[in-house]
Parts: C-alpha cells; sequence; structure tokens
C-alpha cells in the first residue's frame, strides 16, 4: 500500500506545454496587429486620410480573434494555476499581453498627426494658406452661407478644385469649409470616419484660432494648425 500511494503522489502532471506556447504565440501575435495599426494610422496621416478600409477591418478582425482566443486560454491557464496544476509564478505569463499593451505607449511610433504634417510641410507653405484664407474671409464664396439656393454645391467644388493649396492635396471627400472671424477652417471626416481638419489665419505670423469643437491641435505653419475632433 505504501508503494501504491507513493506511486500514485509521484505521478507526473501535465505541464499543458501547448496550451502556453499557444498563448505566447497570440500575445505577440495581438501585440504585432497593435503595432501595425499605429503604423498604419501614419501612413493614412501621409496620405491625408485616405486608408484601406478592408486592410483596417481585417487587422480588426485578426486583433479580436486574438483576445477571445488569449481570453480562453487565459482562463484555463488561470485555473490550472488555482488548481496548482501550474506553478503560480506563471501567473506572470497571463500578465504579459496586458503589460505588452500598456508599454505600447511609451514606443515612439509616428501617428495620424504626423503623417498629416509631414505630408503638408512637404507640398504646401505657410503663405500660400494665408493668401487663401485672406482672399476668402475679404470676400466669402456665396456656398459659405447657409442656403437651399441650387448650384451652390457645385460652386463650392469648383472653388476646392481652384483654391491653392489645396487644389492639389486631393483629399476626398470633399471637406467642409467655413469662417471663424480672420480664421478658415477646413475639415474632413464624419460620425464613421476619422474627423480632422485645418485652421489657417489670414494674418501672417498670427496663430489661427481653434475652433471650440477640436479636442487636440498641432502647428504645420505657423499660421496653421492640424486640430483633431474626436467626437
Amino acid at each position: 500500500m505504501p508503494s501504491a500511494a507513493t506511486a500514485g503522489h509521484d505521478k507526473p502532471k501535465s505541464r499543458w506545454t501547448w496550451g502556453w506556447a499557444s498563448y505566447l504565440f497570440l500575445s505577440a501575435g495581438a501585440v504585432g496587429l497593435l503595432l501595425v495599426g499605429r503604423l498604419l494610422n501614419y501612413f493614412e496621416g501621409l496620405a491625408l486620410g485616405d486608408s484601406d478600409v478592408l486592410i483596417k477591418m481585417a487587422i480588426m478582425a485578426m486583433l479580436l480573434l486574438c483576445l477571445l482566443m488569449l481570453g480562453t486560454l487565459g482562463l484555463v491557464a488561470l485555473y490550472r494555476i488555482i488548481r496548482r496544476r501550474d506553478h503560480w509564478l506563471k501567473l506572470g505569463i497571463l500578465a504579459l499581453p496586458a503589460v505588452a499593451m500598456v508599454a505600447m505607449d511609451f514606443v515612439p511610433l509616428p501617428s495620424f498627426n504626423d503623417g498629416v504634417i509631414e505630408a503638408l510641410r512637404s507640398k504646401t507653405t505657410g503663405a500660400e494658406f494665408v493668401a487663401l484664407a485672406k482672399a476668402t474671409s475679404a470676400k466669402p464664396p456665396e456656398w459659405l452661407k447657409e442656403s437651399e439656393e441650387p448650384g451652390l454645391l457645385e460652386k463650392k467644388e469648383k472653388w476646392l478644385k481652384t483654391a491653392a493649396p489645396l487644389d492639389r492635396l486631393g483629399v476626398e471627400p470633399y471637406p467642409k469649409v467655413s469662417l471663424q472671424g480672420e480664421t478658415l477652417l477646413v475639415e474632413w471626416g464624419g460620425p464613421l470616419s476619422r474627423r480632422w481638419g485645418l485652421a489657417i489665419s489670414s494674418t501672417p505670423g498670427v496663430k489661427p484660432e481653434i475652433p471650440s469643437h477640436a479636442a487636440h491641435s498641432e502647428e504645420i505653419h505657423p499660421e496653421v494648425r492640424l486640430f483633431n475632433i474626436y467626437l
């Protein structure tokens, strides 16, 4: 009897090697997908908001799948640790994905704003924007009025195609344009897409007024600021 008891006590425990390996592999995959997503934001900025929706949806779908599988494996692993089938020190492995995702915020990767700023600085000058804002505020186009008058949309499209430097940015769909005092506001995006815009001063060397609905702004030229709208 003692020998049988000893044999039962010494029976090796299952190490669940494949489970831990899968957990680490999926953790690396999730972190990698998040990094790719952040880099895509930068390239979206370089393209001034133009992005491949299918690629972004594919990355989000793969990330969601990774997280679901990680959650399932994490629950199984936690159960095994509680039941003492795995050492409690392996709790550190369970925390790796969360720690890595938090640490990613401190990785100095370029952002969407960095891409926009880089693109606009290479394609435009502050003087061009100032000239546009000055001309628009001095003589506001008819289509800036809130009116149902027929033909205003066509006039707006014609203006955007000839108004330097907006005419060579190639940003679609057409933006919302408005005046706030001596500042020209040009905004892109909507409820289902990234919302951002430009605040352009009509006076050289003077900062533009940032709209109240802007959540964040950064300088492109002394008279031009990029702003983000998060709501």
